[in-house]
């Protein structure tokens, strides 16, 4: 959209700015290294979100309804994982734990997708494949 200046100057700004709130919130250990994620991050991306939408048309809004299977089968895997986890033996191998944990999230995530989101995933494959044929 011809704004890839800003973009940089963004990504600069975001360079600038996150090793300097990681080094002040690892006074605090990992504790403090996510919270400052969770203060700067916001700070740093909110400026990026205004131009898009304000270069798109898009609204908050439409944005969060297009984000929104997305964030419900994110949601929905980690519930499932965080019961995988509880019913892991502490006998289990490491390795078959991790395995449990990818095949289980990957098998909720697209699960949630199929069961609340079908027509979008449908229409996603199909213009995906549309792509593929196009080559």
């Amino acid at each position: 959209m011809g704004d890839s200046a800003f973009v940089m100057w963004a990504m600069v700004g975001s360079a600038l700015t996150m090793p300097v709130a990681f080094l002040i919130g690892s006074h605090w250990g990992t504790t403090g290294i996510a919270a400052a994620w969770l203060v700067a991050y916001p700070v740093i991306i909110a400026p990026v979100f205004y131009r898009v939408f304000q270069k798109t048309g898009l609204t908050a809004r439409e944005y969060v309804s297009i984000l929104l299977p997305s964030i419900n089968a994110s949601i929905i895997m980690s519930l499932v994982l965080f019961a995988i986890r509880l019913a892991i033996p502490t006998k289990l191998s490491p390795l078959l734990a991790l395995l449990a944990l990818t095949f289980g999230g990957i098998l909720a995530y697209f699960a949630a997708l199929f069961a609340f989101y079908r027509e979008r995933v449908s229409h996603l494959i199909r213009t995906i494949k549309g792509m593929l044929g196009k080559r």
